[in-house]
């Protein structure tokens, strides 16, 4: 056999491979329904193959595009620096039309490095990053197909004849189309959302990407880097200091409250004790949050994985669902089961003083219920925690550096956070009211009857500034997320918008825009301000929660601790001279 012949086989062969990888569900970038093009770039016209498919593997969606950009490797095309610089080249801008990309291999872009790279240096310029060859993988590599060297007969005549009638069959009639111009809609006409190659994700990750108010994109992932999204550089930077400066704030006020329930448990009965477990909660939520801050993006965000979704294009984006990072699932579990179960035990505390001041139940007839109060406190986040995990509503946060729910779903932020949030602030509120209410009138009655009421006022007072500077944080965050679920969609369009007729992006991305210039949406940025409010609001629960200790008694407290800790070292000291 002629080395054409043996060169075509191996393409067919190629070919006929991806046909039964592809069918058997393995990794990769695939695409669905191939729409072949014939070659019209003129600078692939003699590559081994005549048809092609968009996107390319450099992420442009048409040759008019790929042959722009191509035109800048022509002096490296005309000299030959490498008999593998055409192959190579087209197998990037012009790829075989098949089931799915095929990259090159590392062996053919070494043959070509090796060729071309002196020569670019000797005009100041170095080889480029998208040309990287170890994104590329080995020949021979098992699960991972790639486009080799050619080979040539022996009177050195390449093979150019390629037709659909040589091509596997698919399953389905290939045709080749005109692919639409990208650019601002035109004539009204509305264009989605086209995923770039830089920000598609394997269709096993289950990633989706909200743009507007109906547009869910599959397998694509949201960029996770400045001034691509919300926010730059400098508000990422500063909301990461915001967020874990007043994590450590709520962290120490809520271990005072936790350490001084250890050493003093008497001074924390029913129906007082409820605060502990709200503080147990949100200095859990401190930590999480401390972690984050120490890990950057990277619990937050996925890097460029090629070797794994045989996108070597790909660019950071933001982590969604739970198979990828433990440190994501985690994290999102920690925080959401700990939001939930804070909440929950600011109703208990409420439901407790209800019962204390309206039905006038004792402290041992509260504590008889204490299970029950645990129960649903700890088995509702549990429900819920579980539900988001099932249904995959999972998000990193580029600002808090982990990962949480209702991120850039607006039906996440809804049903996962909004509802119950508000549902336990009213309930909360409603035995607060009615209980607070018959602590009036208990005094009302008390004075009638001549009886001292300061330690009853003093309660009074502690009850109503400990609810206070509860509820207006719990009412902010409230308030911020509602600001979140209102505009969200309007961000993700605007964000499209935007993007589209960008320069850079215009070339990079290629991402159609949806709107004519003159009907653009007017859609305001979003208020960086109202995220670090949320960020504050949500360390400020966990700080006041020590404002029941914040007293007398405690510094008697933690005073009698250590004289007893003192006294019983002198008690070790002592008889060691015995």
């Amino acid at each position: 056999m002629g080395r054409p012949q043996a060169a075509w086989c191996t393409a067919w062969v190629l070919s006929l491979g991806l046909s039964v990888w592809a069918a058997s569900d393995s990794a990769g970038v695939v695409l669905q329904s191939p729409q072949c093009e014939l070659i019209t770039m003129d600078q692939c016209q003699h590559a081994l193959w005549t048809n092609t498919t968009f996107p390319n593997l450099m992420g442009h969606l048409d040759q008019e595009t790929a042959g722009q950009q191509l035109r800048q490797y022509a002096p490296l095309i005309s000299i030959k620096c490498s008999p593998d610089v055409l192959t190579f080249l087209c197998s990037m801008y012009a790829p075989v039309c098949t089931i799915m990309q095929v990259p090159p291999c590392r062996e053919l872009c070494l043959s070509v490095k090796a060729g071309c790279e002196k020569i670019m240096n000797q005009f100041n310029y170095d080889w480029p990053d998208a040309f990287a060859c170890h994104h590329f993988p080995p020949d021979g590599t098992e699960g991972q197909p790639c486009m080799n060297k050619p080979l040539l007969n022996q009177a050195q005549q390449p093979l150019y004849e390629s037709s659909w009638a040589q091509l596997p069959n698919y399953g389905h009639s290939p045709q080749i189309t005109a692919r639409p111009a990208v650019g601002p809609g035109r004539g009204g006409a509305l264009a989605n959302f086209t995923c770039p190659v830089q920000l598609q994700m394997p269709r096993e990750f289950e990633y989706r990407l909200h743009i507007g108010s109906d547009q869910v994109i599959a397998d694509c992932g949201a960029p996770c880097y400045h001034n691509v999204t919300f926010f730059n550089r400098d508000q990422i930077q500063f909301a990461q200091s915001w967020i874990g400066s007043w994590s450590v704030v709520c962290l120490i006020s809520c271990l005072v409250t936790l350490l001084t329930y250890i050493i003093d448990r008497g001074r924390f009965p029913y129906p007082e004790r409820p605060i502990i477990y709200l503080a147990l909660c949100y200095g859990c939520m401190a930590v999480i949050y401390l972690i984050g801050f120490g890990h950057g993006d990277s619990i937050a965000c996925n890097p460029a994985v090629p070797n794994r979704t045989m996108n070597f294009l790909a660019e950071k984006t933001i982590k969604q669902g739970t198979l990828h990072d433990w440190r994501c699932t985690l994290s999102a579990m920690g925080l959401y089961f700990f939001f939930i179960a804070g909440s929950l035990w600011w109703v208990i505390l409420t439901i407790t003083w209800f019962l204390s001041a309206a039905l006038k139940w004792g402290q041992e007839a509260i504590d008889v219920k204490s299970q029950f109060f645990h129960t649903v406190a700890w088995t509702i986040p549990s429900i819920l925690t579980s539900a988001m995990l099932i249904t995959k509503n999972v998000e990193g946060d580029v600002l808090s550096g982990v990962c949480f729910v209702g991120l850039w779903s607006p039906s996440s932020l809804l049903y996962f956070l909004l509802v119950p949030l508000m549902s336990c602030l009213i309930l909360g509120s409603l035995f607060l009211v009615f209980g607070y209410f018959s602590l009036i009138r208990i005094r009302t009655i008390m004075k009638q009857d001549g009886t001292k009421t300061d330690k009853l006022e003093r309660l009074m007072i502690r009850i109503g500034i400990f609810s206070i500077l509860y509820t207006l944080p719990a009412l902010t965050i409230i308030i911020c997320y509602l600001y979140e679920h209102k505009h969200m969609s309007d961000w993700t369009q605007k964000w499209q918008e935007t993007i589209c007729r960008d320069p850079f992006f215009q070339d990079k991305w290629q991402t159609p825009c949806r709107f004519p210039d003159n009907r653009v949406p007017n859609t305001p940025d979003p208020k960086f301000n109202v995220f670090l409010i949320k960020y504050f609001s949500i360390a400020m629960i966990g700080i006041i929660s020590g404002f029941w200790v914040w007293c007398g008694k405690t510094l008697t407290t933690w005073k009698s601790f250590f004289q007893r800790l003192s006294g019983h070292q002198n008690k070790n000291g002592n008889s060691a001279y015995v």
